[in-house]
């Protein structure tokens, strides 16, 4: 009820949740499995954090050893905002399961000895921090840092490393405006939020 073009066009990151709490709700229907609404929320939830944690520390492995990343995983077992959001479906847990997607592939992407490896995780990031940016706006900025740790940390040369960022962007781009054309440019002009407004709500106050 109240769901509709409108709600979309001002609200386009719950397209995602929406989506993803409709496929498992209609597999249990078909295999005539009832799970509340709210445990199977919850369910969906604890993979996208379980899952975000799990990338994040074969990241920080392959940055650095298994003793690292096993200090950063209890770390993160005691971070008490993940715990904390294993009741509360929304775009923070699912955005940070594409952000933690992309940190491991920066990970490869640092280590990729040849062109064709290097292109593929740069292109795999870009598609992750697309999904990340139309859940989470402020995702923005992670795939910027993305950009600048690669430009200014990578040992390439000065050429491949233009080249690797060009990478990164033009897919990221490119999907975002297909996105746009797919969606109804006159709803979207009425009811949409900018970009801003969500990013200057979450510098609000404690933010």
């Amino acid at each position: 009820k109240g769901i509709n073009d409108v709600y979309f066009s001002r609200y386009p990151f719950q397209i995602f949740l929406i989506v993803v709490f409709y496929i498992p709700t209609k597999a249990l229907n078909v295999l005539h499995v009832k799970i509340g609404t709210g445990l199977l929320l919850i369910m969906i939830n604890d993979v996208f954090i379980i899952s975000s944690i799990i990338l994040s520390f074969f990241a920080v492995k392959k940055m650095s050893c298994w003793n690292t990343a096993f200090f950063f995983l209890i770390l993160l077992s005691l971070f008490s905002p993940l715990l904390l959001y294993s009741p509360v479906y929304y775009t923070d847990t699912s955005s940070m399961f594409f952000i933690a997607i992309s940190f491991l592939m920066m990970t490869f992407l640092f280590k990729a000895k040849n062109k064709i490896s290097k292109s593929c995780c740069a292109v795999a990031i870009s598609i992750s921090m697309f999904f990340a940016f139309n859940i989470k706006a402020t995702a923005i900025i992670i795939f910027i840092a993305f950009l600048f740790c690669y430009l200014f940390l990578s040992n390439n040369k000065a050429r491949d490393k233009i080249k690797i960022a060009l990478i990164l962007l033009i897919p990221f781009i490119a999907l975002n405006m297909a996105w746009s054309s797919a969606r109804n440019e006159e709803i979207d002009q009425q009811y949409t939020f900018p970009i801003t407004h969500w990013i200057m709500m979450g510098t609000a106050e404690y933010g």
